[in-house]
């Protein structure tokens, strides 16, 4: 969280909306090809609708660039969203995701060694820098 590039707040300028926050293809039941549930709602909170598009790709695709300019290309065209708005909800998951400790606490004060998985191998970089290299494909 020193990295001269990690933001540490966001001034929302979107609009906030109600918002799963951990909106993915786990957290959904299908039935005949559509889905019929989302389940776990415990990080709902008021976000730009654009949050969960960008959420939902970094956990999808893990930042792999063609998938993650593929799904946001194509949430951008079904919502009618501005590439503006794009960059908000980014803008907003850069501060959550940069400042998310929970596997750390998991692994190394609660022994939750199942968390581990969600603990980077690589070095640290800041979302926005992550950020800024899918959205030059869009």
């Amino acid at each position: 969280m020193a990295h001269p590039d990690c933001r540490h707040s966001h001034d929302l300028g979107a609009a906030l909306q109600l918002t799963h926050g951990d909106f993915h293809h786990g957290n959904l039941f299908f039935n005949a090809g559509r889905v019929s549930a989302v389940i776990d709602w415990e990080q709902t909170a008021l976000l730009p609708r654009a949050y969960e598009a960008i959420r939902a790709a970094t956990y999808m695709f893990d930042l792999q660039r063609d998938p993650t300019v593929a799904f946001l290309s194509s949430w951008l065209q079904v919502t009618g969203a501005s590439a503006d708005e794009l960059t908000e909800g980014a803008m907003a998951f850069s501060v959550v995701r940069d400042h998310w400790v929970w596997p750390l606490e998991e692994v190394y004060l609660s022994g939750n060694d199942r968390a581990r998985r969600y603990i980077p191998a690589a070095p640290y970089e800041p979302f926005s820098l992550l950020r800024a290299e899918i959205q030059m494909g869009l």
